[in-house]
């Protein structure tokens, strides 16, 4: 597990305290620890990389979120609530019934001018 800084992109080092490279990172040997040592140091704009074998398994995982990321989402949510709520309205409206009267086909063999005439 690597701690990459996110505005930056810089790697916190095994023998420095910000590196540019991934192979001079400092590896840790589990997100826990990784979170004490960003805890302990007051790093909080920082990701935790999850290496494997496999690279399609790599995650990237954000602990500290920003009050300013979280500002979109919660703009975001108070209308997409409100979206919900009048679909959930109009659904429970009546139908409109369509009116008696209605303009229907002309019967097979009549046309639609004999009928408006």
């Amino acid at each position: 597990m690597l701690l990459e800084q996110i505005e930056t992109g810089f790697f916190v080092g095994a023998t420095a305290p910000l590196v540019l490279e991934e192979a001079d990172a400092r590896l840790f040997p589990s997100s826990l620890e990784a979170l004490h040592y960003c805890t302990a140091s007051g790093i909080r704009d920082v990701e935790i990389l999850l290496r494997f074998s496999d690279p399609l398994l790599d995650t990237r995982l954000r602990p500290f979120q920003s009050s300013d990321a979280e500002r979109p989402l919660r703009r975001f949510a108070s209308p997409a609530e409100r979206l919900a709520c009048l679909q959930d309205e109009i659904a429970k409206r009546p139908r409109l019934q369509p009116p008696s009267a209605q303009w229907r086909p002309p019967p097979p063999g009549e046309s639609s001018e004999k009928l408006s005439a």
